[in-house]
Parts: C-alpha cells; structure tokens; sequence
C-alpha cells in the first residue's frame, strides 16, 4: 500500500503512519464488531470479506485531498470518496482546516479514520463497489423502529442525499476507543467473522405477465401488486423478514422491498395507495453484468445521474416514466437495475403528482 501523498502536510495535518491509520480503522470497526457483521450480511453475498484489515489492505491509496473532490464535481456533504477497482482502489479524504485546540490532530486523525472506515464499505464489494443507496438499504434493515422513523423522515426530503443515513448509521455506532488519542494497541484485531448466507433458487428481472415456465420465478413478481405472501409462495422466506428482504438467485442476487404502510395512514411518511407489504422496489444485481452496449439501450428516454455521492465512477440512467434506473460501474458493466414506482402510477400517491419513492435527485 502505497503511504498517503497529502498526509504530511504541516498545514493541515500531522504525519501519521499507514499502520497507526490501520490501528484506528481496526480499534473503531472492533468496537461493533457484530453491528458490522449484520451489515456486510445485510449487503449479501459479493462481499470480500468481513474482516476490516482485510478490506484494508485491499486499497492502493489513501491521500487527504481536495483534488479528486473537486474533479468529480461532488457534492459538499461529502467527506470521502470511492474510486477504482482491483488493484488500484484509492480512498479520498476531504481535507480540513487546521487548529490550535487541544487534541485537536488525535480528533482529526480519528475521524480520517471513521471516513477511511465508512468508505471501506463501498470497497467491500468483490468486484467494483456498493452503492451508497445499497449502504441506505443495509443500514435500515439493522435499525430500530426509532431509527427507521427518523431515516425514512430524511430520506423522504427533496434535497436528501443517497448514502447519508447508511454512513451516519455507521458512524454513531462506530467510535474509538480513544478520541482524543491513538488507538490502544491489541495484539491482534477480534476478526469479524462472516455469517452464513442463506441461499434460495428461483427468480431473475421483471417481465411480461404470460411470463414462459423457463423463466425466473421472480419474473412474476408485479410492482405495486404483489404481496410478500405471493413473494415467498414464489421464492420462499428471506432470511430478512423485514420491508427490505434479500435473495440469493440463480444468475445474481435480488432485493425486494415492501411498503411498510396501510395506504395513506396518518404518518408523515406514507406516501403511496397501497397495501402494507406490497412491493415497491426491486432491485437485480447480475453475476455475470452486461455493458452498456449490450443493452443497447435507447438513452434519449433515460436522464443521466450520478447517483452515489461517495462513488463517483458509477453513472444510473434513470426512466422516471417507467420506473427502471439502470447503474453502471465505472469499466461500463452493469452494476445493477432497480424498478421502482414510475410517473404512470401517479395515480396510486398520496400527494397527487409526487415522484419523491424511487427519484434521484440531480443530473449529468
């Protein structure tokens, strides 16, 4: 691993060692330990590994720079970023002011560390990176009913930005030993120690209702319609038996999401006609991804959106009138396709005319 470019830097901060950063990454992972263990099980089955030296030494680069924010046009809420794949990951820090107050370079370093933490999450992933909406998603189902309120209130503004609660998730569950200092040393990190994934046969994307008997089980699953009874007559229970279920399948893995409302029910957060526990979102990730060009899609009909704040390679291109959000990794491949409510179920929202489920916001 290649020692950070910008970390010696008098005018910001104190030269720290590669080790002395892993020290801290390790020290404030070891401190929820198990709440990263259900989160990596909760983003599914393409994660390296669960251990955080692991995915530690995976990264090529770790740098405290402005630059490569400033390149990628990002948005100022973001701290840190997530760019390149196999052996050239790199983690970018943002940089800030200096300061005479006590501990101040101990305090800084630490939250260097809780960044370098949170966007280890993204280069979790086997290949390329995770989402900040799959961040979202993973740290909702750990949640407790207060904090599910709580983030679905912030996810629902028009200005929110995707990956803020998963990353807040894990920064107040995640502290160091230490703030105002070094971590304490260990002889050795407790490793975090990977669940077993539950795998079920069955499904694949979303198609025509007379739908061949050859054809994924998934496949007649309908946005807006189905039910989690008809979901798991068809796919069998997920291991995730709340409004977010994941599936391992044939081909790839598939996420499943279900309103978590009785239709229009006083609640700030209901938004939409519909049943509690009817699906609103499916989400596909393929093992063997497609390009762009072999889906030769017609992209005048699609707005261009960066859609993960903290990972800018990847691009979506989003249908708002159908409801299908196509993301690309940074090589050109699929990363994933989401279908979500579309301009033509107006009709079933409870604010006539609102495209806030599903939307992303922003364009390229």
């Amino acid at each position: 691993m290649t020692h950070p470019a910008g970390w010696a830097s008098p005018s910001f901060f104190l030269a720290v060692s590669t080790a002395d950063l892993r020290a801290r990454v390790e020290d404030i992972a070891g401190n929820c330990a198990d709440l990263l263990n259900s989160f990596f099980d909760a983003l599914g089955s393409k994660v390296h590994s669960h251990n955080i030296g692991t995915l530690f030494e995976r990264i090529k680069t770790i740098e405290v720079s402005q630059k490569p924010f400033d390149k990628h046009d990002t948005l100022p809420s973001a701290n840190g970023l997530s760019i390149g794949d196999g052996t050239n990951r790199q983690i970018y820090v943002k940089p800030a002011s200096s300061s005479a107050a006590e501990h101040y370079q101990e305090f800084r370093w630490n939250a260097i560390a809780t960044t370098v933490l949170n966007e280890l999450l993204h280069h979790s992933r086997d290949k390329g990176h995770f989402l900040d909406p799959s961040l979202d998603k993973a740290a909702f189902g750990l949640m407790s009913p207060a904090e599910q309120a709580s983030a679905r209130a912030l996810m629902k503004k028009d200005n929110y930005e995707a990956g803020t609660v998963g990353h807040r998730f894990i920064s107040a569950h995640c502290k160091p030993t230490n703030p105002p200092g070094p971590a304490p040393r260990r002889s050795r990190m407790s490793p975090i120690i990977p669940a077993l994934i539950l795998s079920f046969i069955g499904l694949f994307p979303l198609a025509p209702r007379n739908t061949v008997a050859t054809r994924p089980k998934w496949r007649q699953i309908v946005l807006m319609r189905s039910t989690r009874e008809d979901v798991e007559r068809l796919l069998g229970q997920s291991k995730n038996r709340g409004f977010l279920a994941s599936y391992r399948v044939k081909g790839g893995t598939l996420d499943v999401e279900y309103y978590p409302f009785h239709f229009c029910t006083p609640a700030p957060d209901a938004d939409l006609r519909v049943h509690r526990w009817t699906v609103v979102e499916i989400t596909y990730e393929p093992d063997n991804p497609p390009t762009l060009a072999d889906l030769k899609l017609d992209l005048k009909k699609f707005r261009k959106v960066r859609e993960s704040v903290h990972v800018p390679e990847l691009v979506s291109y989003l249908n708002d009138e159908e409801g299908v959000d196509y993301t690309f990794q940074g090589d050109g491949t699929l990363y994933n396709i989401r279908y979500f409510p579309g301009r033509h179920f107006d009709t079933l929202r409870c604010d006539a005319g609102s495209t806030k489920r599903g939307k992303i916001k922003g364009s390229l």
